[in-house]
């Protein structure tokens, strides 16, 4: 039976899932948003300056295993598990691709200008103004400065001096690439994640409103598909049913699609909205294959891997033209210039 209250269910309480319900209820959609993990983030997780929920055995971290093709080796990937997902616990960088990185994607529609509108909707800039900062927006960054500056930071931006890298104070700004402070999605040392940033009272500090209901500890085993089309989930003590389903639950949206049949390849039924298409990213010199290998095991858990395959090439690349220090508040980071249609951003080296 259909419930009237919802008509859109969002799957997944991570930075996306969040600011789409958050959007979505303020405009009177009646939401309902589900979070596997927990919706309280300990005060102990909450600080930017702690990267405690990153350890592998933490409960609020799923912890993917990945495993590095080549050589065999299995690495422990760090995802959020809890409101607000990874933004609730990862280092809290906020740095926007630059224009160059969108010069080089040549996607249309998708070029500097015409991101930077909500790049500006999205952020309350604290300590930078001008035409590529928003002033209004419901995250809020700011750089690190007084007591949050850490300790490392003005050697670190000496050293680099030293080594002629230009100063780069705003590195949101579109300046030549330089060392400069990292800008943080944090204020007075704690994470505002898109949970804090875009939900009402008493998940974050949005405006208070009643289109909208939050689910914890609810993790999604199934899709309801009736006649070809999605209508709804299945949690493990009932079923939801709602006009649309948005599927933002990370790695767990294509598992999603593999136990309910749907080949990743097909477009989304109706009903039925997902993103699946994961991305390359470099990590120590690993990048990490457009493909997900998923594999069921004898318990009828469904298993994702991603394929994992080093890129000899981009090795040093990646060690010249990053700088970053550990991720945390008060850090600060130095680039150079990239290559003609290599992106510089980096996962930062821990």
């Amino acid at each position: 039976m259909r419930d009237p209250s919802y008509e859109v269910v969002v799957v997944g309480a991570g930075s996306a899932g969040c600011v789409l319900a958050g959007r979505l209820s303020e405009r009177g959609v009646r939401v309902l948003l589900v979070e596997a993990g927990a919706l309280s983030v300990p005060p102990d997780v909450a600080s930017i300056a702690s990267l405690a929920a990153t350890a592998p055995e933490h409960a609020l971290n799923w912890a993917f295993r990945a495993n590095l093709t080549r050589c065999g080796r299995e690495a422990a990937v760090p995802r959020g598990k809890v409101l607000g997902g990874s933004g609730a616990i990862n280092g809290g960088y906020y740095i926007r691709a630059v224009p160059a990185d969108f010069a080089d994607w040549a996607v249309p529609g998708w070029s500097d200008d015409d991101v930077l509108p909500f790049y500006r909707r999205a952020e309350n800039d604290l300590n930078e103004t001008g035409p590529r900062h928003g002033d209004a927006g419901p995250m809020r960054i700011t750089r690190p400065s007084g007591p949050l500056l850490a300790d490392a930071t003005r050697p670190f931006l000496a050293a680099c001096a030293r080594l002629g890298y230009p100063a780069e104070p705003d590195k949101n700004g579109a300046a030549p690439p330089g060392a400069g402070p990292v800008p943080t999605n944090a204020v007075g040392g704690r994470r505002v994640s898109a949970a804090t940033a875009y939900l009402p009272p008493p998940w974050g500090d949005a405006a208070p409103r009643d289109t909208l209901t939050v689910r914890g500890g609810s993790p999604v085993t199934s899709l309801v598909i009736e006649d070809g089309r999605v209508t709804g989930i299945r949690l493990a003590d009932t079923v939801v049913h709602a006009d649309e389903v948005v599927l933002a639950a990370g790695v767990g949206t294509p598992a999603l699609l593999a136990t309910a049949g749907l080949d990743l390849a097909m477009s989304a039924p109706p009903g039925l909205l997902a993103h699946t298409r994961p991305h390359a990213r470099l990590l120590h010199g690993v990048v990490l294959a457009p493909e997900l290998h998923l594999r069921q095991t004898a318990e009828g858990r469904i298993v994702i891997g991603a394929g994992l395959r080093r890129r000899r090439s981009w090795r040093r690349p990646y060690r010249d033209r990053q700088g970053g220090a550990r991720a945390g508040q008060g850090y600060a980071q130095g680039r150079r210039r990239p290559r003609a249609g290599v992106p510089h951003h980096r996962v930062p080296a821990d």
